[in-house]
């Protein structure tokens, strides 16, 4: 028999500390992940979002 996992406790501030450590990244590494909605005609008549991910130069507020 396989010993069952313990359920995994939800962090208290998820979206915080993802802001935070994301950040992190952008300023260790110099660069950040840009997202654009883009609209994509199907064969059926109807149309599809996609979401469109580019990387480019994370720049502070003091670079600017």
């Amino acid at each position: 028999m396989t010993a069952k996992k313990p359920p995994v406790a939800p962090k208290k501030n998820p979206p915080q500390a993802f802001m935070t450590a994301y950040q992190n990244l952008c300023k260790k590494y110099g660069f950040q992940l840009n997202v654009v909605p883009t609209f994509v005609a199907r064969d059926d008549g109807t149309w599809s979002v996609k979401m469109q991910i580019t990387v480019s130069e994370f720049k502070t507020q003091e670079q600017e």
